[in-house]
């Protein structure tokens, strides 16, 4: 508890009375804060597979607000797709992996569940084996979800910090 005095008259004195509980407002107002940018930063983004027989590339993009990933590569070297399932623990992961001649590459998707990455897996090795299959496209967006739940949690932090004055 933190009492100070605020104003002192010859007949009256005003003291400024915070319980500790101010000071639990602000870390947490902070806290929320921090969570929500972190939120935006990590949520946030969008990711793009596209192949065309028309250009004979695939491409891969994958954006968020920290920066931007592009790669190309000729459909010729697609291969198909698999999915691969790690177990961390009790949490189990399935990454949606696009198999080129080159180098394997893993599309992030996190909105899909495992059902939907199986059946893209089937799709993309059935687009590679098929000659008169002339596009194949992933797209997931995460923007919106992601900057809204963020700004959510930055305006919980923001009520934290100015309930208290």
């Amino acid at each position: 508890m933190v009492i100070s005095v605020r104003k002192i008259s010859p007949r009256r004195m005003v003291l400024d009375f915070r319980p500790l509980s101010v000071w639990a407002y602000r870390l947490f107002g902070l806290l929320f804060m921090a969570c929500g940018a972190g939120a935006a930063l990590l949520l946030a983004g969008s990711v793009s597979f596209r192949c065309s027989r028309f250009d004979g590339f695939c491409r891969y993009r994958q954006s968020t607000p920290l920066g931007r990933e592009d790669r190309l590569f000729l459909v010729s070297d697609l291969r198909g797709g698999r999915v691969e399932t790690a177990m961390n623990g009790l949490i189990g992961s399935m990454t949606l992996v696009v198999m080129s001649r080159g180098a394997d590459l893993a599309i992030p998707l996190v909105a899909a569940d495992g059902a939907t990455k199986d059946s893209l897996a089937r799709e993309l090795s059935r687009y590679s084996t098929d000659p008169l299959a002339l596009e194949f496209e992933i797209f997931e967006d995460r923007r919106v979800i992601g900057y809204v739940f963020g700004g959510l949690l930055v305006a919980g932090g923001l009520i934290c910090l100015l309930a208290i004055e």
